[in-house]
């Protein structure tokens, strides 16, 4: 007996690895962005990240559907923007000399 797993997939069909990314949240997606962009140092994306992230949280706050009622998602996230903005300009020791 043959499934429907069998055979390819259509084009224009996605494959269900797929559907379950498209089922995130846009903010859920951006904040998989985000931790990308500080667990590769790029202190600069993860700062225009952070601010779209603020953005959405303070528009769906006047939204009657009310999305996402907290920021619990976003202090973390904030935490994390400071901590590597203090590692990536904290000043480095100077290498010691040869004696």
């Amino acid at each position: 007996m043959t499934g429907l797993l069998a055979f390819p997939p259509a084009a224009g069909v996605p494959n269900p690895a797929t559907l379950a990314s498209l089922n995130r949240r846009l903010t859920d997606k951006i904040l998989i962005a985000f931790h990308q962009a500080c667990e590769q140092q790029d202190a600069q994306v993860a700062k225009h990240l952070l601010s779209v992230l603020d953005f959405m949280w303070e528009r769906d706050q006047d939204a009657p559907w009310g999305r996402r009622g907290n920021v619990n998602f976003l202090l973390p996230a904030r935490d994390r923007y400071q901590h590597l903005v203090y590692v990536t300009t904290r000043p480095q020791p100077e290498p010691a000399e040869p004696a």
